[in-house]
This record gives C-alpha cells, structure tokens and sequence, in this order.
C-alpha cells in the first residue's frame, strides 16, 4: 500500500466516494489556503487490500467566490461529477473550536462539473427550521439522490433531515419511534450517519447515538 502523508489531511473531512476515491482538505480548512484534493483509487493489492495513488492526487484550491470561509465535510457523487461542501461561509461564519469543529458546517453547497469546470448550483442552511442543540447537525451520509442529515435536534431528541439533491429541498426528517421510549442521546462520532440504497428504492439508514450506546435505523422510502 502506498504510504500516504499525513499532512496531507486536515480536519475530519475524509470521504471515500462510490469509485472509492479518498476525497479530504488538505493542508489547512480555510479558503484561500487549504485545498480539496482526491487520491484515485489503483485497485487491490496482492492480499486484497485497497490502493490508492499519492502521484496522481488532484487538488483544488478551496476559493472564496461562494462565500466559504471554512470547509467542514465533503462528499463526491463520481456519476454526476458533483462536490457537496459542508461549510462555513461570510453569512454564517465560524463561531468557536472544541467539539463544535465535528459537524457538518451550517451552510451547503452543491458544485456541478468539479472535475472540469465546478460551478454551483445552488446553496442551503442545513440547520433545522426550529434549531438544534449545539447549533448545528453532526453528521451526514449521501446517497445518490438523497442526503441524511443527523443532528440532536432537542433534549432528548435526535432527528436525521432527508434533503433531495436534484433541487437542494428539504423533503421529510426520520425520528426515533416510540418503542425506544422517546430517549436518544447525543452524536459524538465524525460519521454516526450510514445509509443504503435497496433494489425495491428504499433506504436503510443507520445512526449512532450515545444513550445506553445504541444504534438506531430507519427504512425509508420516498
């Protein structure tokens, strides 16, 4: 496996996308220094573990046009060649450090043609319309044509916001369902939020949270 320097990651960004492609900032987080860069996938070794390619990693500077001040996640759809940022911008700017930096930003941002000519395509708050606790949502997985958004929503409540990706629409929110008593606790883990895609069109969606350390899932289906 080629070894791959750790200063060549910034804060808890890492994705990897459905071509496994090893997205991540790089060097800093901020725009106008820190950059988005990606190391392609070279397939499987001779015991089966995965490769990746430090020579031909690509690297985006993160530019202010948009208004980012401070990347927090990102997420790759390789069929479409569209970039979803999580971020800090001029109109929500970053207000403090510590625990706070785990989470998905309050502002994203949808970036079409990323490889060739990144352009956005349109901007929305992720923060739910009726607030959460510590400000903003923690976690996120994207499918496709769906985002799941996790956030501990209200004492004792955690909620995960289904966002539509053609148009940016917040279309539903999944909740805890009675027999786990009402009581959920907080997300304290980078990726707490997984989801699937089934044949039948429905989603398995799984969420880590720390009351009596469970595991919480949804089948969804639009």
């Amino acid at each position: 496996m080629h070894p791959v320097p750790a200063a060549w990651f910034n804060g808890q960004s890492a994705h990897l996308d459905a071509a496994l492609g090893l997205w991540s900032t790089a060097g800093t987080w901020d725009a106008n220094t820190g950059r988005i860069q990606c190391l392609p996938f070279a397939g499987l070794n001779a015991h089966g573990a995965p490769t990746w390619k430090p020579e031909s990693v690509t690297s985006t500077a993160i530019s202010t046009n948009t208004g980012i001040q401070r990347v927090a996640k990102l997420a790759y759809d390789p069929a479409n060649d569209r970039l979803y940022l999580g971020c800090w911008t001029t109109d929500h700017p970053f207000k403090g450090g510590g625990w706070g930096q785990m989470n998905t930003g309050p502002v994203l941002q949808r970036f079409d043609a990323w490889s060739t000519a990144p352009k956005l395509s349109w901007e929305r708050l992720l923060v739910p319309p009726k607030g959460c606790k510590n400000g903003l949502p923690k976690a996120w997985s994207f499918e496709t044509a769906y985002a799941f958004v996790a956030s501990t929503w209200q004492h004792e409540q955690l909620a995960i916001d289904v966002w539509r990706l053609d148009d940016g629409v917040r279309v539903g929110r999944l909740l805890p369902t009675a027999d786990l008593g009402g009581v959920t606790g907080w997300i304290d883990i980078n990726n707490a939020v997984q989801s699937q895609l089934r044949k039948d069109g429905s989603y398995v969606v799984t969420c880590e949270e720390v009351w009596m350390a469970k595991g919480l899932f949804w089948v969804w289906k639009p």
